[in-house]
This record gives structure tokens, C-alpha cells and sequence, in this order.
């Protein structure tokens, strides 16, 4: 399964090129329908562009950090709280996260805060309100708070009473579960792997996609002379990127190989391994079911 990097238009691009980050969200009134991927009432026209969304946390972010200098932390903590509520669930509140565990560190009132946040994400989860990017938030928290154990409990807890949630947030916990050995639930949940496979290169291609239309938006500013402009990668910015890209397709690769190995799939395994190799050229690859097998003997 050869690919190539054609996969992608120029205006995904343009738009993959932006930002990283996504709209604010809004909540469902109650009774109203919900896009259970994003929370996003169904229907509902997003309330910020992703230019728009990232230059309010950028802004933010800059701001809350200057309150910290100056030791105005309880204005700093109501900035933060502020913005969560424009941002819930949303990467651009995950973003925020370790400046305001730094500010928890200098003033306790704002970590607490940010327990009570998690803790009430958690009770909405549980009683059937949450949706995706909720549990991402949950878990971002958790793990900015150093509490990845309470990650755990909640899907557990989800799996129980609410199936349907738990399999929408199965990619989030798939390498906490792998983690805890539960390899069978994995493969139960995980989908057919030849197209997780697949969407592993896709991903993979799109990052390299994205990199090669910004460096030639740099190439066309430097030739028409545009210097006194900012540039968008810094000179270590395209090795950093491809490094990024590759590492996560080798590791959700070697992760899905594991899942196969260890619920007795090897020979899936293997034409997994050799079809990723075709993809990337890369010893961890070619090493994964055997890695995988001194893993899980261990």
C-alpha cells in the first residue's frame, strides 16, 4: 500500500495551514439536538473562525501571563475562567492549560478552580451529557494535573453507562487502556486495522502535506521580496514537523500491532508491519511484532 502526498486539495491546506485549533463552543440548550463529536449544537453555525478563536487565546494567554508577573494572580485566575467559558471543551481551552497550572502552583484558589472544572465535566459525562471533546477536556486536565489515574475511572465508569460515549472516545483512550493491558477490549473497539492503518497515513501524509505548502508560501515571500514580514516556520520548524509526523505514525502503528499481537492476530500483525514499512522506512516499524511479542511476555 504505497502512498504518496497528493492526498489533499490546496484549500484543505490553506485551511490545515491556519491553525491548529478549533471554534469555540457554544452549549445546547436543553432538549436540543447535539453534534455529539464536537458538543456543538446540531446545526449550529460556529461561533469563531480557527484564525479568530487562536488569536483570542494567543491574546489571552500573553495576557494571564503578565497578570502572573505582576502578582495579580486572583485577575489572572478570573481571566482564565472567563475564557474556559467561551472555550469549553475546545483545543484552544486545552492550550491555556499549563499557564493556569502554573498559576495553581503560585495560588491555590486557581487550581482548585481547575479541579471543580474537571469535576464537574466528569459529573455531565456521567449523567449523560457528555460528548467527545468533553472527555478530551477531562482528560487534558487530568493529565496537566498530574491525575491520569481519574482518566481511567471515568471511562470505566462511561463504559458501564454509556457505551455509546465510550466508544466515540476510544481513540482518545486506546494507549491509556493498551497501558493497563486491556488488549481485548481494544481490539473489540478499535475498528477493522487495515483502515486504522490508513487513516495513520492519511494523517501522517496531510502533516507533510500542510509543511510543504507553508515552506513554498515562504519560498514565494522570499522571492517577491517580502522580508520585513514574519515568517511562518522557524529554521528548525520543518525538521521538527516531519520528525512529529513520522513518530506519531510509527507509534500508533506500533501501538496497533501490539493490540493484534497480544489477542493472538500475529499474522495480521506482520502484514500490518510490512504494509507501514512500505509507507515508512523506519527500524521501529520493522521491529514492531517483535518488540510487541517481549512486551507482553514480560
Amino acid at each position: 500500500m504505497k502512498r504518496n502526498l497528493t492526498l489533499f486539495t490546496t484549500a484543505a491546506l490553506i485551511s490545515a495551514a491556519v491553525v491548529w485549533g478549533g471554534p469555540a463552543l457554544s452549549q445546547p440548550a436543553p432538549g436540543q439536538k447535539t453534534n455529539l463529536a464536537t458538543g456543538l449544537p446540531a446545526g449550529e453555525p460556529e461561533a469563531l473562525t480557527p484564525k479568530a478563536a487562536h488569536k483570542v487565546f494567543h491574546d489571552t494567554q500573553r495576557e494571564v501571563s503578565g497578570l502572573v508577573y505582576d502578582g495579580r494572580y486572583e485577575q489572572a485566575l478570573q481571566r482564565c475562567l472567563a475564557f474556559r467559558k467561551q472555550f469549553k471543551g475546545d483545543k484552544e481551552f486545552l492550550g491555556l492549560l499549563w499557564t493556569w497550572v502554573q498559576l495553581g502552583k503560585k495560588y491555590p484558589k486557581a487550581r482548585a478552580a481547575l479541579v471543580e472544572i474537571r469535576n464537574g465535566d466528569v459529573r455531565e459525562c456521567l449523567e449523560g451529557r457528555g460528548y467527545w471533546a468533553l472527555f478530551r477536556e477531562v482528560m487534558a486536565i487530568n493529565r496537566a494535573l498530574q491525575q491520569e489515574g481519574k482518566t481511567y475511572e471515568l471511562f470505566n465508569s462511561l463504559r458501564e453507562k454509556d457505551p455509546g460515549l465510550a466508544q466515540q472516545c476510544y481513540s482518545l483512550a486506546e494507549g491509556m487502556l493498551v497501558t493497563k493491558g486491556e488488549y481485548q477490549w481494544c481490539y473489540d473497539h478499535m475498528g477493522e486495522p487495515q483502515a486504522r492503518l490508513e487513516s495513520f497515513c492519511k494523517d501522517m501524509d496531510a502533516e507533510l502535506k500542510r509543511l510543504e505548502f507553508i515552506q513554498h508560501t515562504e519560498e514565494i515571500r522570499k522571492q517577491r521580496g517580502w522580508t520585513n514580514a514574519p515568517g511562518i516556520l522557524r529554521p528548525e520548524g520543518p525538521a521538527s514537523i516531519k520528525k512529529s509526523a513520522k513518530d506519531r505514525f510509527v507509534s500508533q502503528t506500533r501501538q496497533l500491532i501490539e493490540i493484534l499481537v497480544a489477542t493472538n492476530h500475529q499474522a495480521e500483525a506482520e502484514k500490518i508491519r510490512d504494509e507501514a514499512v512500505t509507507i515508512l522506512d523506519d527500524a521501529r516499524l520493522k521491529s514492531a511484532v517483535t518488540d510487541a511479542l517481549h512486551h507482553i511476555r514480560k
